[in-house]
């Protein structure tokens, strides 16, 4: 089993937990975290210079197999940035396994395109407290580079050769943008992967026609194509992502975005430095770097400390009352400092 799958079973397959006569078996994940900024202006719509938990979340996953070929899963969420922790059904969907190399699946289902998209909110599966915000972030403002989920159907076809799992994953459904009435429809795309004990490797692209009525970007469409590579060669760890985003009408709106970790295994610690950016035609963006360390206490917790240098970019044709690279607004300070601490855990 390749190294990186196991974070995907920590959020999205059996690691044990209760069962019941009936099959149900359980498990999840809880994060709780405190951020700081040295500025007043609101980062993400979460933090700032009055420090927040915001960040802290809550899931619980559960599956049933209903039938030698048949599972039903589902996974609750709940987080301080959303209602006070108010809850909501993650994901949850129906799977049919139909040979060893075809699994589909009906449902609301995890955006899949990135490298820990499917399991972004499980912070002992990855080194950061947060993936990069310039390229994961969901809250607005983004990027726009990921989606949280879609409500669709997906296939996952995989095959064996040599050392490699090679997998191809089409999809397609429609796309509810959160804190807004806006959607994507006739959203498909593909993610290709090929990986072993090494390395991951990894290509996707996506489409869909934007519904968001009084926007400036309503009936385009937008496409995203991305790269990644995810290795751990002996105690050296490394991410790398890129992406662009682009629409069928406005140039301006078009966006690159990534970044690049390396980290180190010193036993259970591990340090790591991360560069990422993204920066839109029209001039906004955003670039930081991020110094930070994993500590792991036990299988199943860690603690992390982080520190940031955040240097937004604002549209200079733009009004103050904009937002700059990931802020509300126009921070007063042109580069701001976060530092944020996490313990995470997996049960």
């Amino acid at each position: 089993m390749s190294r990186w799958r196991l974070p995907l079973l920590l959020s999205t397959a059996l690691v044990g937990g209760g069962a019941t006569a009936a099959e149900l078996k359980w498990d999840g994940f809880f994060t709780s975290t405190y951020s700081i900024t040295n500025t007043k202006s609101t980062y993400r719509d979460i933090v700032h210079d009055d420090g927040s938990f915001d960040d802290s979340r809550f899931g619980l996953h559960v599956v049933s197999d209903i039938h030698p070929l048949w599972r039903l899963e589902a996974q609750l969420f709940a987080a301080g940035y959303e209602d006070n922790y108010a809850t909501r059904l993650d994901w949850g969907f129906a799977s049919f396994h139909l040979s060893e190399r075809l699994n589909l699946k009906f449902g609301k289902l995890k955006y899949p395109n990135n490298l820990v998209s499917e399991y972004y909110d499980v912070g002992l599966a990855y080194p950061w407290i947060r993936p990069p915000h310039e390229y994961y972030s969901l809250e607005e403002p983004s990027a726009s580079i990921t989606y949280e989920s879609f409500s669709g159907a997906s296939a996952i076809i995989n095959r064996r050769s040599g050392d490699w799992d090679l997998v191809a994953q089409p999809f397609f459904g429609e796309v509810e943008l959160a804190e807004s009435d806006a959607n994507i429809s006739k959203f498909i795309g593909i993610k290709l992967s090929a990986s072993n004990d090494l390395t991951e490797l990894q290509a996707s692209v996506a489409q869909g026609r934007i519904n968001a009525e009084g926007h400036e970007l309503d009936d385009q469409t937008k496409r995203i194509a991305s790269l990644g590579m995810h290795t751990e060669w002996g105690s050296l760890v490394n991410y790398l992502e890129y992406a662009v985003t682009t629409f069928s009408d406005s140039e301006e709106a078009r966006t690159k975005a990534g970044y690049i970790t390396l980290g180190y295994h010193f036993g259970h610690t591990m340090p790591h430095i991360t560069y990422a950016g993204f920066d839109q035609e029209s001039g906004w963006g955003q670039q930081s770097v991020t110094v930070g360390v994993k500590q792991m206490l036990n299988p199943s917790t860690a603690l992390k400390l982080e520190m940031q240098r955040i240097t937004p970019q604002l549209n200079p044709e733009a009004g103050a009352e904009m937002a700059s690279g990931l802020f509300m607004d126009v921070p007063e300070k042109t580069r701001v400092n976060a530092f944020s601490i996490a313990i995470d855990v997996v049960f």
